[in-house]
């Protein structure tokens, strides 16, 4: 069963493992003396009452099946991956290791599964609701033919070419195949995903040639992984991805980072727009650089939510990070920190406050580590790191609505679960919880309320327009609806603007960038 988290319906790429990743079979209940109820109780582990960790079995792990989409019966194409203990996603190095052991516990099943992940791409999910995909035996493996593409140093979609230097492994090109244009800057200083490092005293250079290595192709995607190294980096690991009908690249890093200290790590992003216009998603809030700024601010870095936007010559690039909400604009910048929060003050920090020159190139830099903190942060932070970014573009001038729906579906990966075969219930195959038509908002939470009355769902509008959304329920009957503030302080009664509502929707006004708070009271 694949889960969509947000509230309209989407097409996504679909990662889960072929085996659920757990807990150890347990989760923690609150336990109370019965011999002395009225003493503060402890929490013990135990087992899952609901159901055990499914996992299919080994010739559903080798790729004997059949994946059917059950709304409509159609089979889906998919792939399965192999996961190395350096690969770019969550949990490798866990994951191949426990795939390579035998019985857990010497008598539970073999986990081979935790060591491949399962991709699809899955069509016309509900908004908030789900679809169910099934499983289906066959003797062997399934057949089919690639719809994207790779050779030994590109790959390609029907909406993007990626061109890597079959010599030194650095990225040169990537063309948006529909605008038929170059989005990387052949000019910039760093290629598309180098990793650039700075002391406190200069920036560092080294060899950067990387190692092709074997990346998946095949029916669902194509990816091209390199490998290199780097001081206090001795090993990373990138890899780029495009999907089959998604207009949309992925990239993905793994760094082993040393335990050397004072190294800035910045990831480069050299995109090519002539006389670009930035704009990235906040708190809440939409800005744009120095514009929104109050007077006199330093905006060396910036911290995103969702997505930074740059706009210029008739296109739109939306940029989104996973993992590392802080970046440099324009250019990669001197780094402004309070000499009171830095180990080392150095000189190049002395500067004035950023101006419109800094931004007129449309790069971005990804801060990684910041390793100069004289504080309470450590000053040589060290592991196995995962740094995960998509990138989209459009024709036009891409607004604020569109950013943030394009920006939620980047950063909100769909939940997937394993169930036992179908049995009596009355939940059908494909439902949707909670949908938002008409307007532009998004939906920030649906929950019980803090005094046990009815639900609150939370909308923000981050237009400059009034907007009129419908909202439907796709459970229970409402009886009454109406607006109450952020602190649900009205004690159930709504004392708030009452909304118009029908059986399982209502309709809500949202002013411009505002947020709405609506307790919905449930028959």
């Amino acid at each position: 069963m694949v889960y969509n988290p947000l509230p309209s319906p989407r097409t996504v790429a679909v990662i889960t493992p072929l085996r659920e990743i757990e807990n150890c079979g347990s989760v923690m209940a609150m336990v109370t003396d019965p011999d002395h109820p009225d003493q503060p109780g402890y929490l013990r582990g135990m087992a899952l009452t609901d159901r055990w960790h499914l996992h299919p079995p080994q010739e559903f792990v080798d790729g004997s099946f059949d994946l059917i989409d059950l709304r409509n019966g159609a089979t889906v194409d998919f792939q399965i991956v192999d996961i190395a203990v350096d690969a770019p996603v969550p949990y490798a190095p866990q994951r191949h290791g426990l795939a390579q052991g035998g019985k857990r516990y010497g008598f539970f099943e073999v986990p081979a599964g935790l060591g491949r992940d399962l991709h699809f791409v899955a069509p016309d999910l509900p908004a908030c609701g789900y679809a169910t995909f099934e499983l289906r035996p066959r003797q062997e493996r399934q057949a089919t033919s690639a719809t994207t593409s790779r050779s030994a140093s590109s790959i390609e979609s029907e909406y993007y070419r990626l061109q890597v230097d079959p010599d030194t492994g650095r990225v040169v090109s990537l063309i948006d195949i529909e605008a038929d244009r170059e989005l990387l800057d052949a000019e910039a200083p760093h290629g598309l995903g180098e990793i650039v490092l700075r002391t406190p005293e200069s920036m560092l250079d080294w060899d950067r040639t990387l190692i092709r290595r074997a990346g998946a192709d095949g029916a669902v995607y194509s990816t091209i992984e390199l490998a290199t190294s780097a001081p206090g980096h001795p090993h990373i690991v990138t890899a780029f991805s495009l999907h089959r009908g998604l207009k949309r690249l992925d990239m993905a890093l793994r760094i082993l980072k040393d335990p050397t200290p004072l190294l800035d790590v910045h990831l480069a992003f050299p995109f090519l727009l002539a006389d670009p216009a930035f704009r990235y998603e906040g708190v809440l809030c939409a800005l744009t650089p120095m514009a929104d700024f109050l007077p006199g601010a330093y905006w060396d870095q910036v911290t995103v939510r969702n997505w930074v936007r740059i706009g210029g010559s008739g296109i739109s690039l939306l940029w989104s990070s996973l993992d590392a909400p802080t970046c440099a604009l324009g250019q990669l910048t001197e780094g402004y920190t309070s000499p009171a929060h830095s180990c080392i003050v150095p000189e190049r920090i002395k500067h004035e406050p950023g101006d419109a020159g800094q931004v007129r190139r449309a790069w971005v830099y990804s801060l990684l580590c910041a390793n100069n903190l004289g504080t309470n942060f450590s000053v040589s932070q060290t592991g196995s790191l995962l740094f995960r970014y998509s990138l989209t573009t459009a024709a036009g001038e891409m607004g604020d609505a569109e950013a943030a729906r394009l920006g939620a579906d980047a950063m909100t990966p769909c939940q997937t679960i394993f169930t036992q075969p179908r049995r009596p219930g009355h939940l059908p195959l494909s439902s949707s919880m909670i949908a938002i038509e008409g307007g532009s908002p998004a939906l920030l939470c649906c929950k019980r309320a803090e005094d046990g009355q009815g639900l609150i769902l939370r909308l923000w509008n981050p237009t400059a327009e009034t907007t009129e959304s419908t909202v439907r329920l796709g459970f229970g009957t409402i009886e009454r609806v109406g607006l109450t503030a952020l602190a649900e302080d009205d004690d159930g009664q709504l004392t708030g603007e009452l909304l118009g509502h029908g059986r399982r929707a209502f309709t809500v006004r949202i002013g411009p960038r505002s947020i709405a708070t609506v307790r919905v009271i449930l028959e």
